[in-house]
């Protein structure tokens, strides 16, 4: 159960800075570095999450 709790905590990260990457990108007319790193960020947050989730769910 406790897996199960680790890969939200994943998906909430996700959640959150794919959230900034989308106030960055309003920001200056277009991708700047700050929401490309944000971006990659999550996207990464969110393929652990994903993993964690399916490990747990099918392996375990």
């Amino acid at each position: 159960m406790t897996m199960l709790y680790v890969s939200a905590l994943f998906a909430l990260l996700a959640v959150v800075f794919g959230g900034l990457a989308y106030r960055d990108y309003g920001k200056g007319g277009g991708p700047n570095p700050a929401f490309q790193a944000r971006r990659r960020i999550a996207v990464i947050f969110a393929i652990v999450s994903v993993g964690l989730f399916v490990l747990q769910r099918f392996v375990a």
